[in-house]
């Protein structure tokens, strides 16, 4: 019997970053088994991976370059799979959708900052995951790819969803909406159109007041724009007819305007809308009163602004582009084989692709390790090991399954110790600390006191060229803290003075 894939699947969407675990089995049946939201790693506000380029709205990170903030993103990576249940690690997919198409788009992000990025996810996670891979999805291909999700899901209960419709065909197709574009997928095509909910005078992570969206003349500003896109766009197709299931974004303010999960013509989903839509604009009503008591106790999310915009976007592509007698469906998930949830996203798709690659290609098995080598570097790390010990540089000759290895002992040895993967191309290897690091921040150091070390480092390097010597009364966490900034910043750190004695100490040098 062959085993199931076990794939963690990454949504780089225009608002969020969502990173969900997928079991695929040989058979093609697919199991959502978790699923995590990245935030920064200091505000823990969403982090939507188009903060990282420099100028946007990215002011949560410490770094102000391009890579400098995606390493920061990849460690909210790593931390969030660390508290993920992953049976196996066999593929790591990265995807960026709308926001990082857009950005392309305005020339803030080039070809050469997407293979950069590229390059970084594979060295960085190449020795957890036997197949890494970042990729901008183009809107075609996260048309394809959800229009594919909604066939796994729902295929073959076309009758059951829509129990009134004269459509004749089986298929059901996809309506999906996100934060800067719309997707739609039927059997005979597939399309993305790029109607955006993002206008900067109304975005607060853009510098826009909290209440902008309620000044009229900025309203209509968004409104006129987005209409003229949609009926430009509704000049190149005839409308669309038959059945379809709407998710994502559309599926919330469907939700909120009490349409969803029963089946609905595009009709009368437009009335409804239409009566709603001032209601939520004027934040008052039973139903804006029942959408806002949904909310988190304390959170900032802008919840009344975003669903009234996607609410008249939904409203506005209905109406311009669906025949009135189009059948629609709008569901945030599906049911799996064991009648558990599974979201209906693009990640369905894109697992579903990724797992039938990878048993195509035979060197997918991996090299076993041989006892005897489990045993050497068992010993290297564990005689390593000692108090106040500096980090261990493994050498970059090791093969990915050594590596792994490694990284599985340490994690094994719980409180004692972590490890991670440092460097670049060929120079790729892996630091073993004698702490334990989460988020690239060893644990038991505050936040004051790690920003507060962070600047008297990066002070120094602007200022001098002697070696920074800290006070002894430091605790080993922050001084193992201070060997793992020295190590991302290309610096040698090392304890001084005597071993036990009140004058031990860390000291910092330029290499």
């Amino acid at each position: 019997m062959i085993s199931p894939l076990t794939g963690i699947i990454v949504d780089c969407g225009s608002g969020h970053t969502a990173v969900t675990c997928y079991s695929h089995s040989a058979v093609s049946a697919i199991k959502q088994t978790d699923k995590k939201w990245l935030v920064h790693l200091t505000d823990k506000g969403n982090l939507p991976l188009t903060d990282i380029i420099p100028g946007s709205a990215g002011e949560a990170f410490q770094s102000k370059t391009l890579l400098g903030r995606l390493d920061e993103f990849m460690d909210s990576l790593e931390f969030s799979l660390k508290e993920m249940e992953i049976p196996s690690r066999d593929i790591l997919f990265v995807g960026a959708t709308g926001g990082v198409r857009a950005a392309m788009e305005e020339d803030r992000l080039s070809n050469d900052d997407v293979a950069a990025i590229n390059e970084a996810f594979v060295s960085r996670f190449s020795s957890y995951f036997k197949i890494v891979r970042f990729e901008v999805l183009s809107g075609s291909k996260e048309a394809v790819w959800e229009h594919a999700a909604a066939q796994t899901i729902w295929g073959g209960q076309s009758s059951t969803m829509f129990p009134q419709s004269s459509a004749g065909s089986d298929d059901i197709g996809l309506f999906s909406g996100g934060g800067k574009s719309v997707q739609l997928g039927r059997k005979e095509s597939c399309l993305s159109f790029p109607f955006s909910t993002f206008p900067k005078e109304l975005e607060e992570r853009q510098g826009a007041h909290p209440d902008a969206w309620l000044d009229p003349e900025k309203w209509d500003r968004f409104e006129n724009a987005l209409t003229e896109k949609i009926k430009t766009e509704a000049t190149l197709h005839a409308p669309f007819v038959g059945k379809f299931v709407g998710t994502a974004m559309n599926h919330r303010a469907a939700k909120y305007s009490e349409i969803s999960e029963t089946p609905i013509s595009a009709g009368d989903a437009v009335k409804t809308l239409k009566i709603n839509l001032p209601l939520f604009r004027q934040k008052r009503g039973e139903l804006y009163e029942k959408m806002m008591a949904t909310r988190s106790p304390g959170s900032t999310y802008p919840m009344a602004r975003i669903v009234a915009m996607h609410t008249l976007r939904l409203l506005l592509v209905l109406e311009t582009m669906f025949s009135p007698e189009a059948s629609l469906f709008f569901a945030k998930h599906g049911f799996d084989e064991d009648g558990k949830e599974i979201e209906c996203e693009w990640t369905v798709g894109a697992m579903s692709c990724m797992a039938n690659e990878a048993r195509s290609k035979k060197a997918y098995v991996p090299e076993v390790l041989s006892s005897q080598r489990k045993a050497e570097l068992t010993d290297c790390v564990t005689n390593w090991h000692k108090e106040d010990a500096p980090p261990l540089h493994l050498e970059p000759t090791l093969t990915a399954d050594e590596r792994k290895f490694v990284h599985a002992f340490c994690e094994s040895r719980g409180e004692e110790m972590s490890s991670k993967s440092e460097g670049k191309g060929a120079e790729r290897h892996v630091v073993v600390y004698p702490t334990p690091v989460e988020k690239g921040i060893v644990r038991g150091v505050t936040e004051a006191c790690r920003l507060n070390l962070t600047k008297r480092i990066d002070d120094w390097m602007k200022e001098n060229s002697e070696p920074l010597h800290f006070e002894p009364t430091l605790t080993p966490a922050e001084r193992e803290f201070i060997h793992h900034l020295a190590a991302k910043l290309n610096l040698k750190s090392k304890s001084e003075g005597m071993q036990h004695g009140v004058d031990k100490h860390m000291v910092v040098r330029r290499i």
